[in-house]
């Protein structure tokens, strides 16, 4: 339960790419010859290893496989060739509808290859898409594959990509062949997401089908691209039967589906001015990324997400990801996390649960956390309550009258001045508190908050944690920067408790081995 995972002594980390609730993803270097690698840290909960014995065995050339793998008794690394992500690759050279279709032939390759092995990729994006140096594109990312027969909702999606059916826990061969659709959708105009009506599709591409009657290829209507390119009419019928929202109405395979796009599109290269180059960064098709979902918080996720929600209210989910990242360097990262997002590094301050969201840190005050949806019949209805980055002193000054009536659970109070937590006392059913970065000495009304799950007190003053001994449901409970903190005996009488973050503070060993025999369920981080 104690075991620290360490990088080996020949690599480097340069930065923490991405990070999920159950792996972390590091761009890293080696300190020898300078070569750069990636490398996915994953915990062995999370790890399919009937998955990685079929991907690790696999030639397909268009499959971005490993180069080798590490194990702990905890967890996997999993080391891949660092190469050009499509992005990055699209912002500075640009496609041609050559190499558009070119594209769609190689990742179609590489999806026929999963599915000759019984396996689904199920995060087929722009994200997950990579070039190599010989101009060959690659398909990599295999955190969301499975075996066909594995049903189950996934964790993670990427919006707009993810077919319907995943989000309802019944992907499907058909699944892949949805997303690869979109993609190539996007692809071909400009980086744009179709239109939809309610998340519905196939309406929009019927109604491009039927507004141009012409579909001889060598003679296509010129106005069916926003752009100008000239597109058969034809093309709009092969992605509504793709993107059709039944997966019983699409392709019986993606090999299909390209070939009919080829067959449609091929005519036209050697004619075409298309290009695409989004410049922007802020273009959709840079902003788009894979999250995580957290069925706890009722998230729900349309087809395709409103267009103020692609940049500002997607967010990663840590969870885990924090233990396996405190594992691998020996200390927690409750005070920032540099993450390289399309080339520029952010910083944000992390929160650490099993449903815990990415927050901003207090340098960006009009930072907010994604709230639940309200339920489509209107009825009000609040589950998040987020007054982080104000600067505080009590949380008195920041509860208004609508808030204390309404029936939020989850509180993020990050980066104010709380010295006590006395008003929460009025809110018995709070089930997860977010409270790291303040000036907390006394936990005492917290003691009958008997529904509280997660409590997040990193970087705070506490000293006597006696008040929250009983709580019954405790199961994550985050520490660490607490530096006068030095009495923990009082916590063995939680013995659901799960995940224990004691990193910066003045605990002495003794007194965390002593901990972990009496919870031995539970992993603590020191």
């Amino acid at each position: 339960m104690l075991e620290t995972f360490h990088l080996h002594k020949d690599w480097k980390l340069v930065s923490v790419l991405r990070c999920t609730n159950d792996h972390v993803v590091l761009s890293l270097k080696n300190i020898q010859n300078g070569v750069p690698e990636i490398a996915k840290v994953i915990s062995k909960r999370k790890f399919d290893n009937r998955v990685h014995h079929i991907l690790s065995h696999l030639s397909d050339s268009n499959l971005l496989t490993e180069k080798r793998m590490r194990s702990s008794h905890s967890w996997v690394m999993i080391h891949y060739p660092m190469l050009n992500p499509l992005r990055d690759y699209v912002h500075d050279q640009g496609m041609t509808l050559s190499e558009i279709l070119y594209l769609a032939e190689n990742i179609s390759e590489a999806v026929t290859s999963l599915h000759e092995h019984n396996l689904l990729h199920l995060d087929i994006s722009p994200d997950n898409i990579f070039q190599d140096d010989d101009g060959n594109f690659l398909l990599g990312d295999f955190s969301n594959t499975r075996r066909a027969d594995k049903k189950g909702s996934l964790t993670t999606i990427t919006p707009y990509y993810t077919a319907p059916e995943c989000k309802e826990g019944n992907p499907s061969f058909a699944s892949d062949q949805y997303s690869l659709a979109m993609l190539l959708f996007v692809l071909l105009h400009d980086g744009s997401v179709p239109e939809s009506e309610h998340g519905d599709l196939s309406r929009f591409l019927s109604r491009q089908q039927k507004k141009h009657t012409a579909t001889d290829v060598q003679h296509p209507i010129d106005d069916v691209h926003p752009m100008g390119t000239p597109y058969p009419a034809v093309l709009y019928t092969h992605f509504e039967k793709a993107l059709s929202p039944e997966p019983s109405a699409r392709y019986p395979d993606v090999t299909s589906f390209v070939s009919d796009i080829q067959s449609c599109l091929k005519p036209l290269c050697e004619d075409s001015d298309y290009r695409l180059q989004p410049v922007d960064r802020d273009h959709p098709f840079y902003q788009i990324h894979t999250i995580e979902i957290s069925p706890r918080h009722n998230f729900h996720f349309p087809t395709l997400l409103p267009e103020k929600v692609q940049a500002k209210k997607i967010y990663a989910s840590l969870g885990l990801a924090s233990l396996i990242m405190s594992l691998l360097f020996g200390k927690i990262l409750s005070s920032q996390i540099h993450m390289s997002q399309n080339r520029n590094v952010k910083t944000a301050t992390t929160s650490f649960s099993d449903h815990a969201e990415v927050t901003a840190s207090a340098n960006h005050p009009d930072s907010e956390h994604p709230e639940d949806l309200r339920e489509r019949d209107n009825e009000p209805f609040c589950n998040v309550l987020d007054i982080s980055n104000k600067q505080a002193n009590t949380l008195a000054e920041l509860l208004r009258e609508e808030d204390i009536s309404s029936g939020w659970n989850i509180l993020y109070g990050e980066n104010n001045a709380f010295s006590s937590l006395e008003e929460l006392a009025e809110f018995p059913h709070i089930q997860e508190l977010y409270l790291s970065g303040n000036r907390i000495t006394s936990l005492q009304a917290l003691c009958s908050l008997s529904e509280l799950q997660t409590l997040i007190l990193s970087d705070n003053c506490c000293t006597d944690l006696m008040p929250i001994s009983s709580l019954p449901r405790l199961t994550v409970l985050d520490l660490s920067g607490n530096r006068d903190l030095s009495q923990v005996d009082c916590l063995q009488q939680l013995q659901d408790l799960r995940l224990l973050i004691l990193t910066d503070t003045s605990v002495p060993l003794i007194s965390i081995q002593t901990l972990q025999a009496a919870i031995p369920d539970c992993e603590i981080v020191y």
